[in-house]
């Protein structure tokens, strides 16, 4: 592994992989089952995250530098346990990189480039994060951390415009939802915060294991903590019913925001740093099926392989979400599962399976 990342770095990817799509995705969603009260499934979300993030974050400090995730886990288990992970894991990047090519795709058509055909936007999307791939997660790094910082700085100035528009007797009466209605809303902001999982494939490429952890629920925190403030600041600005209307309740927030009459329109700059962040997203799980493929079938070389994925996920995205219906219902009722089932589920049985591993041979000594 002859690319390198700081701890700072891979801190920033992950908050990169979870809260381009998720703040778009989410609001909506939970205040359709949690009401008022959504704030709340998110900081519950956020807490089981941290320790989803606790959990991928001790199992890739076990990676060794030398080897890939995969190839570890193969030292680890035996090759036929690392090739069917590789196998699972080559499929939900694939899966789930359609689906953010589609929700790309979707907003773009919807906000900007209204006459521009589908096919056409995803192939330029394609091609841009193609690249970032094809010269490695060390550029890739080095560009979020640049896109990131301008970022949450832009959101954080976004945010003093608030002040006096803001509405507190919108989020009254606290817990006034049932129980399981918050709980069941938080289902969906923790299949976004479980994507921290990706930092097994890139704990190979850290200059130091020490951090990792840290890194990972830094990462997680700080994404949860994004996505909270703004569920609660659109529950403030609109109650809990009408963001249920809205398409994307976070751009129809930025849209209100005004200074006087010199200071209007502040959701083109939010959508130009929206384009960046998630082109980093779409990038980061391109390199994630990239990676996956090519270890598993250990292919050499394996940059030609870019071309012929990339056209994998175009075509699987065409073919899944043939209209915004059926887009919508994978997005509320099967990716939730999906993030869970790879994110969480996975790495439990794979450190189950290296515990039973580790005990096997103090029992055959003794």
């Amino acid at each position: 592994m002859k690319e390198r990342i700081s701890v700072w770095q891979l801190s920033t990817l992950i908050y990169a992989t979870i809260i381009p799509t998720a703040i778009l995705v989410v609001p909506s969603v939970v205040m359709a089952h949690s009401k008022q009260d959504a704030w709340i499934s998110i900081l519950a979300a956020t807490i089981l995250g941290t320790g989803i993030a606790w959990l991928t974050g001790s199992l890739a400090k076990r990676v060794s530098g030398q080897f890939s995730f995969l190839g570890w886990l193969s030292r680890r288990l035996g090759k036929w346990a690392a090739v069917i992970v590789g196998l699972g894991l080559t499929s939900y990047y694939i899966s789930i990189s359609a689906t953010i090519l589609q929700e790309f795709t979707n907003i773009l058509s919807d906000q900007i480039l209204f006459e521009t055909p589908d096919w056409v936007i995803m192939v330029i999307i394609l091609s841009v994060c193609g690249y970032a791939v094809y010269g490695g997660i060390e550029v890739i790094a080095r560009v979020n951390g640049v896109v990131t910082t301008i970022s949450i700085i832009t959101y954080c100035i976004s945010l003093t415009l608030f002040f006096n528009l803001i509405e507190p007797h919108q989020l009254m009466p606290i817990m006034d939802t049932p129980l399981p209605h918050v709980a069941y809303g938080g289902l969906l902001p923790l299949g976004w915060l479980s994507e921290v999982a990706l930092v097994l494939l890139l704990a190979p490429y850290l200059h130091s294991k020490k951090g990792i952890v840290k890194a990972a629920v830094g990462g997680t925190v700080a994404a949860g903590f994004h996505l909270t403030l703004t569920v609660a600041l659109c529950l403030i600005l609109f109650g809990p019913i009408m963001p249920q209307q809205f398409r994307y309740p976070t751009f129809s927030m930025i849209e209100i925001i005004k200074l006087g009459t010199t200071l209007e329109r502040l959701d083109i700059l939010f959508v130009s740093f929206w384009v960046c962040t998630i082109y980093i997203k779409m990038a980061l799980f391109l390199f994630g099926a990239f990676h996956c493929l090519t270890e598993t079938f250990v292919i050499k070389p394996s940059k030609p392989v870019l071309l012929g994925l990339s056209l994998v996920i175009m075509m699987t995205a065409f073919v899944s979400f043939h209209d915004e219906t059926a887009f919508d219902n994978q997005m509320q009722h099967v990716t939730p599962y999906e993030l869970l089932g790879f994110n969480v589920v996975l790495p439990l049985l794979l450190a189950a399976a290296l515990l039973v591993r580790k005990k096997a041979p103090r029992k055959r000594r003794s």
